[in-house]
């Protein structure tokens, strides 16, 4: 193996998504859709490369420290996943050359979405837990002044 071919391999292990090769099948792929869609075809089916970049993209973007955290994790990466497969017939080759970009920022969009749903049915669960505590303390306060027992020295109730 000479220093060029090491030189190679050695850039091409360096980034998980090969931005050249991404952006190649996906303007192949632009080509069969246009073809398809002239025909009154359904689409045709994502290539796998394209798939396997869009696990790698969506896995390693939801490691990063701002989503690392989060224990619904798994959820947002099957979303973000869903989404980029949902859109990514949409990236225009002829408006950008740099697919791993569209599809990082569709996936971050769909993480901040997932956050934001977690974060409102969380303070949904919280409400209602404190709503639920409440009225039973003021179930048990209005039980205890019907029989005429003090809050702060309680005796047990008989068995």
């Amino acid at each position: 193996m000479n220093d060029k071919e090491y030189l190679e391999e050695i850039v091409e292990k360096k980034h998980y998504v090969n931005n050249r090769e991404l952006f190649d099948s996906l303007v192949i792929y632009r080509q069969k859709l246009e073809l398809t869609e002239a025909a009154g075809l359904e689409r045709p089916v994502m290539p796998e490369e394209v798939s396997s970049a869009i696990l790698r993209i969506c896995t390693k973007l939801s490691r990063m420290h701002n989503f690392i955290g989060y224990s619904y994790r798994n959820d947002m990466i099957s979303d973000a996943i869903l989404q980029v497969t949902a859109k990514f017939h949409k990236f225009e080759p002829t408006k950008s050359e740099n697919p791993f970009a569209y599809f990082s920022q569709i996936a971050w969009q769909s993480f901040v979405a997932r956050i934001k749903e977690e974060q409102k049915h969380t303070s949904i669960r919280a409400r209602l837990i404190n709503d639920k505590v409440t009225t039973e303390f003021v179930d048990n306060l209005e039980h205890d002044r019907t029989y005429g027992r003090s809050i702060l020295n309680c005796p047990k109730e008989p068995a």
